[in-house]
C-alpha cells in the first residue's frame, strides 16, 4: 500500500465502483490513518491482503445518509464497512438509529445491545436473497466514548502523554489555552505533533514519521482489524 502521503483519498461522492467492497468512514484524516495501520499490518504478515477500497465523506451525519443511499442502490453492495468516531454518543443510540435505517430491510437481524469490544456485523439473509454484509465500527475501541484520536494517543509514550496533560492542564489554568473537554485528545495529540515534527500537518504523516509507537498502534489496533478481516472475507 503507498504511503499516506503518495495516495489520494477519495471523497464518497467521486467513488464510482457501485460493486466493490467499501469501508466508509468520516473523514479525510481517518482515511490517511486507517490506511497507514493497515499498510504496516501488511508490512509486518504478508499473508493479509485487503480487498476493500475506502472513502470518506463528512462526519457522522452523512455517513447514515451514505448507508440509506447504499441500501436503496439499485444495485446493492455486497459488503459495507462503516466507521464512525463513538464521541460522546451511547452505544445505543447507534443501534436505534441503525434499526431505523435498516426497518425496511427485515433480512438483516440486529442486536437489542451493542456487541461490546467487537465491531458489529450484520449478515442478510441468503434465504430470501439478501447475501449482504454491513459493518460497523465506532472508534476508538466499541467500548469507550470517544474519537479516532483516543486510539492514536494510546501509541504516545506514555510518560510523554502525561507529561502533555500536565501542560494543558497549567494552559488552561492560565487561560493560555481554550479547548473544549470534548476535545481533549486532538489537543493532546496535535501538541505532541508540534513539538517532534511541527511541519508534518496529517495524523497519517505522523504514524509514517514514526511519531507514534507502532507496535503499540497496532496492539491497540488489532480488535478493528479482525473486524475487517472478517466482514470483508470472501
Amino acid at each position: 500500500m503507498p504511503r499516506d502521503e503518495e495516495e489520494r483519498v477519495l471523497h464518497y461522492k467521486d467513488f464510482h465502483d457501485n460493486n466493490a467492497p467499501l469501508l466508509l468512514v468520516e473523514g479525510v484524516d481517518d482515511c490517511h490513518v486507517l490506511r497507514n495501520i493497515l499498510r504496516i499490518k501488511q508490512e509486518q504478515d504478508t499473508n493479509i491482503h485487503n480487498t476493500f477500497r475506502m472513502a470518506h465523506c463528512e462526519g457522522r451525519t452523512e455517513v447514515w445518509k451514505i448507508l440509506r443511499a447504499e441500501l436503496f442502490a439499485e444495485t446493492p453492495r455486497s459488503l459495507l464497512g462503516i466507521v464512525i468516531d463513538a464521541d460522546q454518543v451511547p452505544a445505543s443510540n447507534d443501534i436505534q438509529t441503525l434499526r431505523g435505517e435498516l426497518q425496511q430491510h427485515p433480512s438483516f437481524d440486529i442486536p437489542n445491545k451493542w456487541p461490546n469490544g467487537e465491531g458489529l456485523i450484520l449478515h442478510g439473509s441468503t434465504r430470501i436473497g439478501n447475501p449482504r454484509r454491513i459493518g460497523l465500527w465506532r472508534m476508538p475501541d466499541n467500548i469507550n466514548e470517544g474519537n479516532l484520536e483516543v486510539l492514536l494517543n494510546r501509541a504516545i509514550p506514555t510518560d510523554t502523554r502525561n507529561f502533555i496533560d500536565e501542560t494543558l492542564n497549567t494552559a488552561k489554568t492560565h487561560g493560555h489555552a481554550t479547548f473544549k473537554d470534548k476535545d481533549r485528545s486532538k489537543s493532546v495529540l496535535r501538541t505532541h505533533m508540534a513539538w517532534n515534527t511541527p511541519t508534518v500537518p496529517k495524523y497519517g504523516q505522523a504514524i509514517s514519521a514514526k511519531l507514534l509507537n507502532h507496535e503499540e498502534l497496532l496492539r491497540h489496533c488489532q480488535p478493528f482489524l479482525s473486524w475487517t478481516q472478517e466482514l470483508f472475507s470472501a
